[in-house]
């Protein structure tokens, strides 16, 4: 078994370059969920490090498995978000860690009707520390890419909150402007230094507190996009830009660096704490399952099997062989 050292040297600081080209407005962005697990494969220590760098282009493009699930999947939705404000204060600080007891005392209706992000990710986590312990390469690349994915949601104000998109405040596209405009005009200018990966002794709560240090931006979010409709002109507001065939419009580069300059460079943090916090997870997991040694990542017994239809053939029988191992929660 491999004994993991916490050397000065471990601990050491690096710095990244956060630089999109083209981003969708989903989540983060398909290119910054991408970006993010791909990013934090370098924050791991060895041996982790060798196995999910040999498999990097496999995280990076499974980082959006979990929203195009959504296409058909009804229950993939709700794992992505959590609407904080319609809870009341008592309420949020109340709701019970673990998601059988959150059931008990809401109902699973209930619950997903307001996203249940906080109870899903943690039991992707179980789910991760079972497939190392299992050896299985190919879950183990899939659970982390989406535990990756739910992560990175969770760093985002606007996933914790039922106005996600401005619709209820004459704000409609707010969600494209904060998680993809940023990133996609100013990401060569959002440098940021990243720690590397630590060990999380309470992903359970940890979720939580993430969440809650992202609800408190929440207001500067949509005040921030109301200063800049009045200091940008009027005509400044927009720029036009081919997509594909289509000619559309979206907001101009001096707004998105006008409502940049209004956040203090709020989501530049937050992608950099996204990489961190998905680097401690996955390190986590695979400490949790006793710091297997992976395979040779070169040898023919760890090749994983990336074509669609056998990945869909396999993930029945994975899943049946999960049934929640390791937790006493069943998974959402």
């Amino acid at each position: 078994m491999f004994l993991l050292s916490l050397t000065k040297r471990w601990w050491a600081s690096i710095t990244i370059l956060l630089f999109f080209c083209t981003l969708d407005a989903h989540s983060w962005g398909f290119a910054a969920h991408r970006y993010i697990n791909e990013s934090a494969v370098y924050a791991l220590p060895s041996p982790l490090r060798e196995f999910f760098e040999y498999h990097r282009s496999t995280l990076k493009e499974r980082a959006v498995a979990a929203d195009q699930r959504r296409s058909w999947d009804p229950l993939e939705a709700s794992c992505h978000f959590m609407d904080m404000d319609r809870w009341n204060d008592s309420e949020r600080w109340t709701l019970p860690l673990h998601w059988d007891s959150a059931v008990q005392c809401y109902t699973e209706k209930h619950l997903r009707s307001r996203g249940i992000l906080p109870w899903h990710a943690p039991q992707v986590y179980r789910r991760l520390v079972w497939a190392f312990e299992q050896g299985n390469h190919g879950l183990i690349l899939r659970t982390a890419a989406d535990l990756g994915h739910y992560l990175a949601d969770a760093h985002v104000p606007l996933h914790l909150c039922s106005n996600y998109n401005g619709q209820n405040s004459g704000q409609h596209g707010l969600h494209a402007l904060l998680e993809s405009r940023i990133p996609e005009y100013l990401g060569d200018t959002m440098v940021q230094t990243l720690r590397r990966a630590e060990i999380v002794k309470h992903p359970a709560r940890q979720i939580w507190q993430i969440m809650n240090d992202a609800y408190l931006h929440l207001e500067s979010v949509f005040d921030c996009e109301c200063l800049c409709r009045s200091e940008v002109p009027l005509d400044l507001h927009y720029a036009p830009f081919r997509r594909g065939n289509r000619l559309l419009r979206q907001e101009s580069i001096p707004f998105v660096q006008c409502y940049h300059r209004c956040l203090g460079g709020l989501m530049g943090r937050q992608l950099a704490a996204s990489v961190a916090h998905v680097a401690d997870w996955w390190l986590s997991a695979w400490v949790e399952a006793g710091q297997p040694l992976l395979r040779s990542p070169w040898g023919p017994d760890a090749r994983v099997l990336e074509d669609n239809n056998q990945e869909d053939n396999n993930q029945e029988d994975t899943d049946v062989g999960w049934k929640g191992a390791g937790d006493d929660d069943h998974s959402p």
